[in-house]
């Protein structure tokens, strides 16, 4: 088989040893994955290249006649280079469809190479289902869990719409004031800051006991720029660009089941791998869209 030829492979096994992708009901979801050995090669050269690996996670949804959901995972760097490691698609989206996508995913790289990811951050969106399976995976579990910050501003801009907009740019601008904290010391200082600001605003009281259990406590919290080294992806996931090339390719159109795995393979054999950067890498920082947004309206 040729390294940028796709296949597919079963997230379990039956009692023949023959990849084994479920019916779909709830007791019997439908997993079944999809890669090729040069995006496994390239997943290995980042998470084993003798820097930090960032693992991300995403999943994406309209490919699907039958609504099945299509979760994407890779790797970025500090050049943030994202190189995608395995399409999945999936029936239901719980924590035991998420187990069986990332331990049917190392399992695979381990069988085929011989070697296992190596994996310093995870970055993802508040997801339950997701974090219970990243921490039921031994590769992923000892891994930091970062927060996208985007999601934070998502949740936040939905939850305060209602309120008057100086108001809720009082709330953007104080979030963004922790987000760019340059440490624990200075992060703490400005947290105790917020809130106190926060619970002395007669509107904002109740917002401010649900950022505090939501964002600053919990499996959520770890969304301030200090917890990812330097150049790494920290606002955003880069699986949603792909997803939105892989949407491109679809004609953002929905497909009968055949057809959604022959597109996602063509997708994966239409894509080049990327390589990750060298160690003498220096990132450059860059300010575009920080100092105008305690201009813009929310």
């Amino acid at each position: 088989m040729q390294t940028d030829t796709a296949f597919m492979f079963g997230a379990t096994l039956d009692r023949e040893g023959y990849a084994y992708v479920l019916l779909g009901s709830d007791e019997d979801s439908f997993i079944i994955g999809i890669t090729s050995l040069a995006m496994i090669d390239g997943c290995l050269r980042f998470s084993n290249a003798g820097l930090k690996c960032q693992f991300h996670a995403d999943a994406t949804f309209k490919f699907s006649d039958i609504g099945y959901s299509v979760v994407t995972c890779g790797f970025t760097d500090k050049a943030r280079a994202y190189q995608v490691g395995a399409f999945f698609v999936v029936s239901r989206r719980t924590a035991h469809e998420y187990t069986e996508c990332f331990r049917s995913f190392a399992a695979l790289v381990r069988d085929l190479r011989g070697i296992s990811l190596q994996v310093d951050t995870v970055m993802g969106n508040a997801e339950d289902a997701q974090y219970l399976g990243l921490e039921a995976v031994a590769v992923f579990a000892g891994a930091t869990k970062l927060m996208c910050y985007f999601h934070v501003l998502y949740n936040v801009r939905k939850t305060i719409q209602h309120l008057p907009i100086k108001t809720r740019m009082l709330v953007l601008a104080s979030i963004v004031d922790m987000h760019f904290t340059v440490d624990s010391d200075d992060y703490e200082a400005c947290r105790q800051c917020v809130l106190l600001k926060w619970r002395s605003t007669p509107l904002l009281s109740s917002f401010s006991a649900y950022f505090e259990s939501q964002w600053l406590t919990g499996r959520y919290w770890r969304w301030q720029a200090y917890h990812t080294p330097g150049g790494y992806a920290s606002t955003n996931i880069p699986c949603e660009n792909l997803n939105g090339a892989l949407k491109l390719f679809m004609q953002r159109r929905r497909h009968h089941m055949r057809r959604l795995l022959v597109r996602i393979c063509d997708f994966i054999e239409s894509i080049t791998p990327v390589l990750p950067t060298t160690m003498d890498y220096s990132p450059k920082a860059t300010n575009n869209g920080v100092s105008d947004f305690h201009q813009r309206e929310p």
